[in-house]
């Protein structure tokens, strides 16, 4: 499974990848706020936070979904992505892109009705 973004920008910003250590989550927030628009960037920033506390090794497996990462990127509904790699800052960031540039956010709606009630049909990029 591969992750492919043509978006120059989200890899430039999202290339460095810290593996095997500790990622501070200051930088986990810079580089939400990096790769999302400045119009979207707060909005995707609670919702990492609602889904995983922004923690890279955060799983939530029940019956009806595998979700992994900061995102929580459910492997159940987007098996286009690789579940191990889910788990790395960067490809999460870039996995939770690409579904925010196809679905808006469509894919955390509970967290977006928990952070922005308001903004709750928020669907498009």
């Amino acid at each position: 499974m591969l992750l492919s973004i043509n978006i120059a920008n989200a890899t430039s910003t999202i290339n460095s990848s810290i593996r095997g250590t500790s990622v501070r989550q200051e930088t986990i927030e810079e580089k939400i706020r990096s790769i999302f628009p400045s119009s979207i960037e707060d909005t995707m920033l609670a919702i990492a936070r609602c889904e995983s506390n922004l923690n890279a090794k955060a799983r939530n497996l029940t019956k009806k979904e595998d979700s992994r990462g900061i995102f929580q990127v459910n492997i159940t509904a987007h098996p286009q992505y690789d579940p191990v790699k889910l788990y790395e800052v960067d490809y999460n960031l870039l996995a939770a892109f690409d579904l925010w540039m196809k679905n808006g956010t469509n894919p955390w709606y509970n967290c977006l009705n928990k952070v922005a009630p308001s903004n709750a049909a928020i669907i498009g990029n």
